[in-house]
C-alpha cells in the first residue's frame, strides 16, 4: 500500500474529516470547510498553522518550513521512508485537534467530532507543553 493511501485512510477515519482533491494535486483533508493539510503523492505533506506554531514544530524538529512559502505558517513534512508515515500522521492529527478547538470556540463544531476529547488526544500525541500553550493562546489566528 502506498504511503499516500495509508495516510489518507488514517486521517479520513478521524471523526468529522473528509477528503477532496487538492488544487495542486494530491489529497486535501478538511474538517467542515477548513483544510487541516494535504498530501502530494507518497512523499510530501503540507499543513497550515500559525507562524508561531509552525516555528515551534520546526524547533522541535517535527517538520520543515514550507518548501514554497517559508515565511508563512505553512510547513512541509517529507516522507522519505515508510517510518516517516507516523510523523505525517502526528502532524495532521495535531492540525486536526487545533482545528476542532478553533471550531468549538466559534460554536461551529461538527457533531461528528463532538466526542473527541482534545486534551486527552494531545496527551496521547505527547504534545509538548510549549505546543499546548500555543494552542490555548492563538486558537483564533489563521495560518499566514
Amino acid at each position: 500500500m502506498s504511503r499516500q493511501k495509508e495516510l489518507v485512510d488514517a486521517i479520513a477515519a478521524l471523526p468529522g474529516v473528509h477528503t477532496e482533491p487538492h488544487r495542486f494535486g494530491g489529497v486535501e483533508f478538511k474538517v467542515g470547510t477548513r483544510e487541516i493539510g494535504h498530501v502530494h503523492g507518497d512523499r510530501m505533506v503540507d499543513i497550515p498553522f500559525t507562524v508561531v506554531i509552525r516555528a515551534q514544530l520546526v524547533a522541535e524538529k517535527r517538520a520543515s518550513v514550507h518548501h514554497l512559502l517559508p515565511e508563512s505558517g505553512w510547513l512541509s513534512y517529507y516522507m522519505n521512508a515508510d517510518q516517516d508515515l507516523a510523523g505525517a500522521q502526528w502532524l495532521l492529527r495535531f492540525s486536526y485537534l487545533r482545528t476542532l478547538g478553533q471550531l468549538r470556540k466559534r460554536g461551529l463544531a461538527d457533531p461528528a467530532s463532538d466526542a473527541v476529547n482534545i486534551s486527552a488526544e494531545l496527551d496521547q500525541l505527547g504534545a509538548s507543553s510549549e505546543l499546548r500553550t500555543l494552542l490555548s493562546g492563538v486558537q483564533t489566528e489563521e495560518a499566514a
